[in-house]
């Protein structure tokens, strides 16, 4: 699952503000292509299932999902909400748990202490830990442990507090039933975002910063260096979890971007790792690629390498980046050429690519005829999908996007009336020649009242579209609210 959430500034441009949109990637099929999972508002998923591709709400909350290879089970970091200690416990890893009742005896008398004063100071400036990822967790513990007078005084003043954990599950499609079965737990207010590795054995996890953890080298992670502003996007510690023999998350980095890549093998990653607080400098950041280790019993390995490949980039967390079947790894950045005053300098988004044939060279994918089609079309393409063959990729444009055939070189637009404003999903391959994407209310291959979620089956050759398949016109409004433009006066 990929979220484009906020913007980056830099150089007086803006990430979201290329297009004017927020773009996300709220679809995720299948490897087979068989099913797709569609998050909703409220993240609430919706399940599709071949052959009619009608839609059911799954009984599932979580920041995102990662198939596995078999098309059935499916990794889901689903959200946990929780007013009192005795419905945060059973989250609470015996690691966190000690942490957390260290943390509740520091700073719960210090809260009783606050109660007591007539002038209400801010608990964010009265206490460093307010931030800390399990402040509300603390706080859960401190009241379920304090005395009837002491839980009176913290809860007028803290009002009701909600503890959040989310909790890496496993979840196995079984005709109309979904079993779970728990891998880790982390209590966090932040997101995480999990990515199953192709073959199914290790999964990658973000988990949105402040991350209080040592990282593969053992040092501390000093959140200090990359405090973020409104505008900054969000950056991520990255962890791998055994899905054959769960145990202790791995933490492997900080300060990661939005987006994962495994190589087909699952023994590579590759990721873009930058500082957000530096978003409106001219800065860079890198992309960088590093192995997976396993043990000789088969599990991972204690201690994992560091990075493999290093490529320099300018410092940007929300670009996509994938790998094709071969191994090659595609990704966007912003190419600018220097020596350039900031008013002259050309900032244009690309897509380039990492050949392992060819480890030392970055090679542009666009040719110079694609450039000219994009020109005045394209507002950048931060955002691509490659089809599963690694033959064709998709690209967001203003109002529309377009197919770039990687083989051939050439540029098709397939479609137009695409939603890519606030509610904008990106559109997404289910197979070689099939891709969701939302169009805008009264398109004709959608409905008069509201976007709709297409199908579209292109030709294999041209490009040009076969036929389109409407996902979504029988799912009801409430399914989609906060997502879809609905225009009510109409259906009034």
């Amino acid at each position: 699952m990929k979220s484009r959430i906020v913007s980056l500034g830099l150089l007086g441009l803006t990430l979201a503000g290329l297009s004017g949109c927020i773009i996300e990637r709220r679809i995720a099929w299948s490897p087979d292509g068989r099913r797709g999972l569609i998050r909703t508002h409220g993240e609430r998923w919706i399940l599709v299932e071949e052959p009619d591709l009608e839609g059911r709400m799954l009984d599932v909350v979580a920041y995102g999902t990662s198939w596995l290879p078999d098309g059935r089970r499916f990794v889901a970091t689903e959200i946990i909400y929780a007013t009192a200690w005795k419905d945060l416990e059973p989250y609470v890893t015996p690691e966190e748990r000690e942490q957390l009742i260290q943390l509740s005896e520091s700073v719960f008398p210090r809260m009783l202490a606050l109660a007591d004063k007539t002038e209400e100071p801010s608990l964010e400036n009265a206490l460093p830990e307010y931030n800390h990822r399990l402040f509300a967790a603390a706080m859960l513990y401190g009241i379920a442990n304090a005395s009837p007078a002491e839980r009176q005084k913290v809860l007028n003043r803290l009002g009701d507090e909600e503890a959040m954990a989310a909790v890496v599950n496993l979840l196995t499609l079984d005709g109309e039933q979904v079993t779970r079965k728990r891998l880790t737990s982390i209590v966090t207010n932040k997101r995480a975002f999990p990515f199953v590795d192709p073959t199914g054995r290790t999964l990658a996890l973000l988990i949105e910063e402040p991350f209080d953890s040592k990282d593969s080298t053992g040092e501390p992670f000093n959140w200090e260096d990359f405090q973020t502003g409104d505008d900054s996007p969000p950056i991520f510690a990255l962890g791998l979890l055994d899905l054959e023999k769960p145990g202790l998350l791995r933490v492997l980095d900080h300060g990661v971007g939005i987006d994962v890549a495994w190589h087909p093998s699952g023994r590579q990653l590759a990721y873009f790792k930058g500082n957000p607080s530096q978003g409106d400098n001219l800065t860079l950041g890198k992309l960088v690629t590093r192995e997976v280790l396993y043990s000789a019993s088969d599990t991972l390995a204690e201690a994992q390498p560091g990075y493999q490949q290093e490529v320099g980039v300018i410092n940007q967390l929300l670009a996509d980046l994938e790998y094709d079947p071969q191994g090659r790894l595609y990704f966007a950045t912003l190419e600018i050429h220097l020596p350039a005053t900031e008013g002259d300098m050309p900032s244009n988004w690309s897509v380039f690519r990492l050949d392992p044939q060819q480890p030392a060279v970055v090679q542009r994918v666009f040719t110079r005829q694609a450039v000219a089609d994009f020109a005045g079309q394209m507002d950048g393409p931060y955002y691509f999908d490659l089809s599963p063959d690694g033959q064709r990729l998709l690209l967001l444009g203003s109002e529309t996007f377009l197919i770039y055939d990687l083989v051939r070189g050439l540029s098709v637009w397939p479609i137009e009336n695409v939603e890519t404003g606030e509610r904008g999903v990106a559109p997404v391959w289910k197979s070689d020649t099939e891709f969701a994407v939302l169009v805008q209310r009264e398109d004709e291959r959608g409905s008069k009242d509201r976007n709709e979620l297409l199908l579209i089956e292109t030709k294999e050759k041209s490009g040009s579209i076969k036929q389109t398949q409407c996902l979504s016109r029988n799912w009801p409004d409430e399914w989609v609210e906060n997502w879809f433009e609905i225009k009510q006066e109409d259906k009034d």
